[in-house]
C-alpha cells in the first residue's frame, strides 16, 4: 500500500489509565484521514449503548492480558516497514 500514514493517539476521554497497562493505543491515518476515528465518532453519535458496548470489549480485551498470552491475535498490519505497529484481532 502507497500514501502517507502516521499514527494519532486513541481519544484520551474515551479510555482509562488502565488501557495503557501494557499498549499505547493508537489509530492508523492514512494521506490525512483516519477511518476508524471517523467511524467511532459516528457510531458514538448514532448509538451510545452500541458505542459504550464497542469501548468496553476493546477494555475487556486489553485489561484481561489476552494479547500477551496469546501472540497469534496480535500481527503486522499492512505496513510492514512500521515495525512498531501491531494489529489485534478480537
Amino acid at each position: 500500500m502507497n500514501g502517507k500514514i502516521k499514527l494519532i493517539k486513541f481519544p484520551e476521554v474515551w479510555i482509562s489509565d488502565n488501557w495503557k497497562k501494557y499498549f499505547d493505543i493508537f489509530l492508523l491515518e492514512i494521506d490525512g484521514k483516519c477511518s476508524v476515528l471517523s467511524e467511532l465518532i459516528s457510531l458514538s453519535k448514532r448509538s451510545d449503548k452500541d458505542f459504550k458496548l464497542l469501548l468496553s470489549t476493546i477494555k475487556i480485551q486489553l485489561e484481561s492480558e489476552t494479547l500477551l498470552r496469546n501472540r497469534k491475535r496480535l500481527q503486522r498490519g499492512l505496513y510492514k516497514e512500521q515495525k512498531n505497529i501491531l494489529e489485534f484481532k478480537s
